[in-house]
């Protein structure tokens, strides 16, 4: 995976914000490699992998994932799994 380091200095300032960020663009531009490298931008900063829940909607290992309330179950198990505290949500192919 090659480093997106202009992109991650955009998006670092906003990382641990309750502010919900989407990232746009045109297909193939590299989201879903953005998304990958906030996570581990993320571990690298400390946070538990295990606060990190990351769905791709068009992934065969995450086709129970086909609805709302499969989602809200998903966040649900990994909260019972984290406690309390901050869960960083990924969602991609949505």
């Amino acid at each position: 995976m090659i480093p997106r380091e202009l992109y991650l200095k955009k998006v670092r300032p906003f990382m641990n914000t309750p502010v919900v960020k989407v990232f746009t663009g045109i297909r193939r531009c590299g989201k879903s490699v953005l998304l990958q490298l906030v996570q581990a931008e993320l571990i690298r900063q400390g946070v538990d992998p295990n606060r990190i829940l990351a769905l791709n909607f068009e992934s065969a290992a995450d086709n129970r994932i086909r609805s709302t309330a499969s989602v809200l179950e998903a966040v649900h198990e990994r909260r019972q799994l984290c406690g309390p505290g901050r869960l960083y949500l990924f969602f991609d192919e949505i």
